[in-house]
């Protein structure tokens, strides 16, 4: 993890620190799987400053975690890559996910994340270890077959 400040250090203004973190999806080792750059609590950033974290950290995508600001839906997850922002992604939504259950120490849970893509529900289970062993969109138009013999397994480097 790595903390980004927005902002000239001046006497009397306060900067904003973001938590950034590098998340290997699809693997129980480190330096493989699917790297994705998270910023975890990404409220206050503008859409210039997620495109220049993105191209900074220069994943395939950066996924930027908001505070849901609905009733229908409890967390915001908007995407870019280097160059561009992109509706969703597979493997950065998973790599949002588990920062998010790390940072708020959530067990085994459900919760509603909306993207541009739409609005997804997610699934967070904790495995026998107590680490979080399978994150799931289940009935998702963008992952389907996605059920407790099929799950998406992930674990950070």
């Amino acid at each position: 993890m790595i903390t980004i400040l927005f902002a000239k250090p001046e006497r009397g203004i306060k900067m904003k620190k973001y938590r950034v973190y590098q998340v290997d999806s699809f693997t129980r080792e480190k330096f493989s799987g699917n790297p994705a750059g998270v910023v975890y609590h990404a409220d206050g950033l503008t859409e210039l400053q997620m495109q220049q974290l993105a191209r900074e950290l220069n994943n395939s995508e950066t996924a930027f975690i908001f505070t849901g600001q609905k009733p229908d839906y409890d967390v915001e997850v908007r995407y870019f890559t280097p160059t561009t922002e992109v509706p969703i992604c597979g493997h950065a939504t998973i790599a949002a996910h588990y920062v998010r259950a790390i940072e708020e120490q959530l067990s085994t849970s459900c919760w509603v994340q909306k993207t541009k893509a739409g609005i997804l529900p997610i699934d967070i289970e904790k495995d026998e270890t107590g680490d979080y062993g399978s994150i799931c969109a289940p009935n998702s138009d963008f992952w389907t077959g996605c059920d407790v013999t099929n799950r998406l397994d992930i674990f950070v480097a």
